[in-house]
């Protein structure tokens, strides 16, 4: 068997990809300790800093700040004056890195990544095993960077654009009407639509207890604790004028047992809002950064808590982007998933997916909403 010959230009350049995606793992690292420790605020808020000042401001040591200021300088994140040696965070870096809650802040990204660190030899082992990782594998700060990371679309899309597309429940909402989040998380949605709809009433259901905690403190911050439930459960019957999910169905465990529980709390004529990550029906048509993204945090999340979700029915589920989800077990779109849950993994659910299941949970229709946004697919779910 004769070798193939190689194309050493080909190997050259290849290799040059793996060092700068090598090089861009390290970068991530390093953001990360820097949105951890506040030293991009630092340098957003108080402006350019020499090693020493960045070490004052924020209460590290100038010889960790000084190596930290030169890699993220070196990256291209950051930029260096030689004349008097200050570091300096770019204008249009600051939404990005050092605010909270705009649509181009991605500094979220860096906290999830340091949450799913402590599960990575869990994760390798689930390789062999097939039996996924449980939440409890992950460092708390999956939760938050979850939290941050969700909470732009919430902030910036939810009620001016995405419920635009849906009159009938907008005036629905005005009116006054019942509301239920189905693995509400930090509770971040519900709190944008109680400030948009005071006459209506809310709950949110999550079976993290540690998520519930989060969401009334947030409630409560924002003066909205009296106007939001929430309760560490899955969604109980109801009956709800509407019912939202926020990338949730596709981490369950049991994808058609909570989409079922859904369509029986909604009331006759009730909406279900369901967002889910934005992704083709094939893989040819994930060939793409975005696919690249979503695979990658398949596997390091969504595919592996949704595997390790078993049981028959009842509480458990998989954290997704809104929350916790709903009901466990092993019955997925097709049946049986894998050794625990489903396992759709975060592009499990394209619109067509999503469309028999929900048929068969007893809806009649499903409407992908006009929404131009590259990682959110939004659908109206009739009944």
């Amino acid at each position: 068997m004769s070798q193939a010959t190689v194309d050493e230009a080909a190997v050259g350049a290849f290799a040059q990809r793996v060092l700068a995606d090598g090089t861009a793992s390290i970068t991530i690292i390093m953001a990360a300790l820097g949105d951890r420790l506040g030293l991009f605020r630092a340098l957003a808020t108080g402006g350019p800093a020499t090693p020493t000042q960045l070490a004052a401001r924020s209460g590290i040591v100038e010889r960790y700040a000084r190596e930290w200021l030169s890699a993220l300088a070196a990256a291209g994140y950051l930029t260096h004056d030689p004349a008097d040696g200050t570091f300096a965070l770019p204008p249009a870096h600051v939404p990005v890195l050092a605010v909270d809650d705009t649509p181009a802040s991605l500094a979220a990204i860096l906290q999830w990544t340091l949450g799913v660190a402590p599960a990575l030899p869990a994760i390798a082992d689930a390789f062999v095993t097939g039996r996924g990782v449980p939440p409890q594998a992950y460092g708390p700060d999956l939760r938050g960077g979850i939290e941050r990371l969700s909470a732009p679309a919430f902030v910036n899309a939810l009620v001016p654009v995405w419920l635009a597309h849906l009159p009938a429940l907008d005036s629905a909402l005005r009116a006054g009407a019942d509301v239920a989040d189905v693995g509400c998380g930090a509770g971040r949605a519900l709190i944008e639509l109680a400030r948009a709809y005071p006459r209506s009433r809310f709950v949110g259901f999550d079976p993290d207890p540690a998520q519930i905690e989060r969401a009334r403190a947030n409630a409560t911050a924002a003066g909205l604790a009296d106007r939001i439930r929430f309760e560490a459960s899955t969604v109980d019957g109801g009956p709800y004028d509407a019912v939202f999910t926020f990338d949730v169905v596709h981490d369950a465990g049991d994808p058609l047992g909570l989409l079922r529980a859904v369509r029986a709390a909604l009331r006759p004529g009730g909406t279900y809002v369901c967002a889910e990550l934005a992704g083709a029906d094939t893989l040819a048509g994930n060939l793409n950064p975005f696919g690249a993204l979503f695979y990658g945090v398949s596997v390091l999340y969504c595919l592996s808590v949704s595997l390790a979700a078993g049981g028959a029915g009842g509480a458990g589920g998989a954290a997704g982007a809104g929350g916790a989800a709903g009901a466990g077990g092993a019955a997925g779109a097709g049946g049986a998933g894998g050794p625990g849950g489903a396992g759709l993994g975060s592009l499990g659910l394209p619109e067509a997916e999503l469309a028999k299941l929900c048929a068969r949970a007893g809806f009649a229709t499903v409407r992908r909403l006009p929404v131009d946004d590259p990682m959110n697919a939004v659908y109206e779910v009739r009944p």
